[in-house]
């Protein structure tokens, strides 16, 4: 049997559970990173030689690259992945 749907205080009926679940850490950061990853540049110049998920992590978390790398292989991503050879091959 499903929770009942609460009521915030705007009158937004919600499932406290999962609104919970959303805001973990951990599911935050992945879906953070997910997002980046499809993120393609749409400068055709960049199309040529794009950013590694490494460098794209960089940008949301402002570390630098061992950081950025370190946190793609902890949430199970290759800091190294591009789309040349992938998708644009």
């Amino acid at each position: 049997m499903s929770e009942p749907l609460k009521t915030d205080e705007e009158g937004r009926h919600y499932n406290h559970a999962d609104r919970e679940a959303c805001l973990e850490p951990t599911a935050l950061v992945k879906r953070a990173i997910e997002g980046v990853r499809k993120y393609k540049p749409k400068d055709p110049g960049r199309r040529q030689k794009p950013d590694p998920l490494w460098a794209r992590v960089k940008d949301i978390f402002h570390h630098g690259s061992g950081y950025s790398s370190e946190v793609c292989r902890r949430f199970g991503f290759d800091p190294n992945e591009t789309w040349v050879g992938e998708d644009d091959a």
